[in-house]
């Protein structure tokens, strides 16, 4: 499981790639006039509140674990909780 899409107040949705449990991706965020923006490119999603406090409440309110052994990544807790780690490491928000 992996959290893929983002919606937003104000017709805002933020699209999350990447491949599995590797925390390694990046956040678009799409307006309602439809022009993406890569998030890294606006050094955060601290500019966007609403999208901030959610992607710390996602990795404050959960017990998962992110582990990384060699080149493969693997999440203990429910699958849920990890997916929603994983987004929270590619916000660089999660702990």
């Amino acid at each position: 499981m992996v959290a893929a899409d983002i919606w937003l107040p104000k017709d805002a949705k933020v699209f999350v790639t990447g491949n599995g449990l590797d925390p390694t991706g990046a956040l678009f965020v799409s307006g309602r006039d439809g022009n993406m923006t890569a998030l890294e490119k606006l050094s955060s999603v601290s500019f966007m509140p609403a999208l901030s406090a959610l992607i710390k409440v996602c990795s404050l309110c959960n017990s998962s674990t992110l582990i990384e052994h060699g080149d493969e990544w693997y999440g203990v807790g429910d699958a849920t909780e990890v997916a929603l780690t994983v987004l929270a490491k590619k916000a660089n928000l999660g702990a």
